[in-house]
């Protein structure tokens, strides 16, 4: 079966990421159902209600190049400095952060 037209994309929804299966929420369970049993997109429309996402979330998603700024410069700092006390303590610091890296 083709997925095309298949997935229907709720862009903002209120709540968490669970909000979509809610347990709590019979409204949504029997729309997913609904939807399940008869291909009606109708009672989808539940899901849909937001048409702007949180203002505060929209920011800071906007902004987190700037966290990974922060902990390379500071990753960098720490490594000048453990090569400036000690050679060695800045290889073996080097050698800890490719292995660190190399294990995620």
């Amino acid at each position: 079966m083709d997925a095309k037209g298949r997935i229907e994309n709720v862009q903002f929804a209120e709540g968490s990421h669970f909000t979509g299966v809610d347990g709590s929420n019979k409204q949504k369970l029997e729309a997913i159902a609904h939807y399940i049993v008869s291909d009606d997109k109708t009672g989808l429309t539940i899901f849909h209600n937001r048409d702007v996402p949180e203002s505060w979330l929209s920011f800071l998603s906007n902004v987190s190049w700037l966290v990974w700024v922060v902990l390379t410069a500071s990753f960098l700092v720490m490594g000048l400095l453990a090569f400036k006390a000690n050679p060695w303590a800045g290889w073996v610091y080097v050698v800890l952060m490719l292995a660190l890296l190399n294990s995620v």
